[in-house]
């Protein structure tokens, strides 16, 4: 193989490699004052709207465990359960504390568990 293409592919795959690391989302201030991000979690998303916050995690670990951190974590905090809900490609629920509002979904996304969080008001 050409050196000089060789370089130019050894070069193409660090970059592969290394931008992916730079855009390393942080899980954002707001929500973790509420609830903190889920052990072991990557932040693949995380945006702020005038109506709240909302971030998408992955884990390896399997959705239902993945809830039932969410589910005691809001619990143990104050935050009432207005709904549940479980179905095939996973769990949801919504919590409501004073004039604030968390909505917790959690499925399973091939190989990857995904959970989206959103924090807002009612």
């Amino acid at each position: 193989m050409n050196p000089r293409l060789l370089g130019f592919a050894l070069v193409l795959c660090a970059l592969f490699l290394v931008v992916p690391a730079l855009a390393q989302v942080d899980y954002p201030e707001d929500l973790k004052g509420v609830v903190a991000q889920y052990p072991g979690s990557q932040v693949e998303m995380a945006m702020k709207t005038p109506q709240g916050s909302h971030v998408v995690l992955t884990t390896s670990d399997p959705p239902q465990k993945a809830y039932a951190y969410y589910k005691e974590a809001l619990t143990k905090a104050g935050w009432e359960t207005e709904m549940e809900m479980t179905h095939k490609e996973g769990q949801q629920g919504h919590w409501k504390k004073g004039d604030k509002m968390t909505h917790v979904v959690v499925t399973k996304d091939e190989d990857k568990t995904q959970i989206v969080l959103l924090v807002g008001t009612n």
